[in-house]
């Protein structure tokens, strides 16, 4: 099976999980649901960054995903609207100047030149 069908019967299976464990996105975001999910966002994050086993990484890293779907639902978008605006934004970054990352420490992000 195509992979980007694989993602979208993903987006649709943890809608319809989530909806049926939390409820409807719609009420959700009306009490902030978005910013429980960011700060759950940050955990997770911080979970990969403080796992000490590499075998161990790639489910936070799936925890990471999920939290990111539901970040998009939750703001009433579908799999359509985020590899439309996932790809603008990747034509977008390709535009910007970058830094070599030869002189970076790699324990900072790399920000694109904001001058």
């Amino acid at each position: 099976m195509d992979s980007a069908v694989n993602m979208y019967r993903l987006f649709q299976l943890q809608k319809q999980w989530s909806e049926k464990t939390f409820g409807k996105y719609e009420d959700r975001f009306e009490i902030g649901g978005d910013v429980g999910l960011l700060k759950h966002l940050i955990e997770e994050a911080n979970e990969v960054l403080d796992e000490t086993k590499p075998e161990k990484i790639p489910e936070e890293l799936a925890d990471i995903t999920i939290i990111l779907m539901e970040l998009w639902m939750i703001h009433g978008l579908k799999f359509e609207d985020m590899i439309n605006l996932v790809r603008a934004k990747q034509i977008k970054n390709e535009h910007r100047v970058w830094p070599s990352i030869v002189d970076q420490d790699p324990s900072n992000p790399v920000n694109h030149d904001r001058s």
